[in-house]
């Protein structure tokens, strides 16, 4: 069940997680020509001013709440939950999640700090506390809480930093396609630019032989930014096929918000 809960939670927002390393700016590709969909400025390639408009449109929060349902099935979990989800900006992430039985039942919650996972199991009366490294040995990924995040609120691009990798292709109408390769790790992430909104992000990861895409959908613009409250998520591999889908729902931003992880003296503490 510890399993179950940090899964549930943890694939329906990690599986991009094997794109979190920024590629370097060695091995330059060559630039292509790009429709002149993307305004320019100040001599800077089309490639800098779609990353620039794209970040400017990030969503930048101190807290963050929003109600969310996910759904994960993998080679031993099929699980659909409701989650309560909180984040304090480089300090705190929370999650309570339910199940629905015909009423709602709160199955466990978690607490992330940058340095520590606390999970506590309502079903079994147990408790876990493990070093923020237990995420990465149950998922295989390196893993941070900064990745988490930024997974979170949408931030997680796989992109460079400037345009020295990058190349474009138009597909259709305003989507764009934005493709470096570092590291055996091609990436290729499709780009409304009506909005500059992430449409698709599809890793392969060719060293591990393994392919992670998320597409994001129905958008809301909160304060101006971008965020993607449907994100579908698939994770293949040889050995393993991960499945998710991840809805939010009414995101509030900078309230004060209460981190409560009460531990009963009746649960048992687990190794």
């Amino acid at each position: 069940m510890k399993n179950t809960i940090c899964y549930a939670f943890l694939i329906g927002l990690l599986m991009l997680q094997v794109a979190c390393d920024r590629p370097s700016k060695h091995n330059k590709t060559p630039s292509i020509a790009t429709p002149n969909t993307i305004p320019n400025s100040k001599n800077l390639s089309q490639e800098q001013v779609l990353l620039n408009n794209v970040d400017a449109r990030l969503l930048q929060v101190k807290t963050f709440q929003s109600q969310a349902q996910i759904s994960v099935k993998t080679p031993d979990i099929n699980q659909s939950l409701s989650a309560d989800i909180r984040l304090q900006s480089g300090q705190k992430i929370w999650a309570a999640l339910y199940t629905d039985f015909g009423i709602r039942i709160e199955v466990g919650r978690l607490l992330i700090t940058p340095d520590s996972v606390q999970v506590i199991n309502r079903f079994q009366k147990q408790y876990y506390a493990e070093k923020i490294n237990y995420l990465q040995q149950l998922l295989g990924y390196p893993l941070t809480f900064a990745d988490l995040e930024a997974i979170i609120l949408g931030h997680r691009l796989n992109l460079p930093q400037t345009s020295d990798t990058l190349h474009t292709k138009h597909l259709s109408g305003t989507i764009i396609e934005l493709s470096h390769r570092s590291n055996n790790m091609p990436t290729n992430t499709q780009i409304d630019t009506t909005q500059y909104q992430i449409q698709q992000i599809k890793l392969d990861d060719l060293f591990n032989d393994r392919q992670v895409q998320q597409k994001l959908s129905n958008y809301q613009i909160i304060s101006n930014k971008n965020f993607a409250t449907q994100r579908q998520i698939t994770f293949t591999s040889q050995q393993k096929d991960y499945r998710a889908t991840l809805l939010f729902a009414d995101p509030q931003l900078n309230s004060k918000l209460e981190f409560p992880l009460v531990i009963s003296k009746n649960d048992e503490r687990i190794k």
